[in-house]
């Protein structure tokens, strides 16, 4: 799988956050907070040994899990409390 920069088409680190799992033929993985608000292009090649296909594909991150917030909302309160004494 090949991830597009600066216009050009490069192969994926294998430490990306996205994955391929090949046995169920899907991907899964959760995209960082700083790719939020921000689209991704991706082109997937497959290849038989004799032919290969290409497709391209783009995702959009414009969403943000509630469990993300709730755990950005407790790793400042859980401080702030134990400073102030509340805690």
């Amino acid at each position: 799988m090949l991830r597009k920069i600066n216009g050009e088409f490069e192969i994926i680190p294998t430490d990306f956050y996205l994955k391929f799992d090949a046995a169920n033929i899907r991907f899964f993985g959760m995209a960082p907070y700083t790719a939020l608000f921000s689209k991704e292009v991706f082109r997937i090649v497959a290849s038989n040994g004799y032919n290969e296909k290409a497709d391209d594909f783009s995702m959009e991150f414009n969403s943000v899990p509630i469990s993300f917030i709730i755990n950005v909302i407790l790793k400042f309160l859980g401080p702030l409390a134990f400073a102030i004494g509340i805690y």
